[in-house]
């Protein structure tokens, strides 16, 4: 567990040091034409194919009820990272209103497309305050099982409704 959690704040030191403006250091649609046209010798009138963030996203939603329901559930929390592509999402610290000594951040990572616990990975950390600094502690695992139950039930939903139509 605490390898994991090294792993993810280092994760998360480097994403900060990152000089690219793009939000999640991830380049243009224009920025990745340009690059794939770089090493071509026709140069800039090469043919490439053109990305659609709209069409990916209407095509894998459709058949994939774990993204869909990561994504539905995920969306009352704030969102500090979200790649569509690598199918991860990070909240921002969150702190609940009954306990605001404490705070949850939460990485969730799909693995599959079928609603069952196994195609989901969620890694919690969590930081209590002493004094005024956030100190990292051990998170009650019941809080990620039952986010895992949340989740599962959505895409089963999701999942039995497309089948349906």
């Amino acid at each position: 567990m605490k390898t994991y959690l090294t792993l993810l704040l280092c994760c998360i030191a480097l994403s900060s040091c990152s000089n690219n403006d793009t939000p999640g250091g991830f380049d243009t649609a224009k920025e990745r034409l340009d690059q794939d046209r770089k090493g071509s010798v026709l140069g800039k009138d090469a043919l490439t194919w053109k990305w659609s963030k709209d069409a990916d996203e209407k095509a894998v939603t459709g058949d994939d009820p774990m993204w869909t329901a990561v994504s539905r559930i995920t969306s009352e929390y704030p969102i500090s990272f979200n790649n569509f592509h690598a199918r991860i999402i990070q909240t921002e610290w969150i702190t609940p209103v009954d306990k605001t000594e404490i705070r949850y951040r939460f990485t969730l990572r799909v693995l599959g497309k079928s609603p069952k616990a196994d195609n989901l990975e969620i890694l919690m950390m969590m930081e209590k305050k002493q004094g005024n600094d956030w100190i990292l502690a051990t998170p009650d695992t019941s809080i990620r099982h039952d986010l895992i139950d949340r989740i599962v039930s959505e895409a089963t939903r999701i999942y039995d409704q497309n089948k349906r139509d």
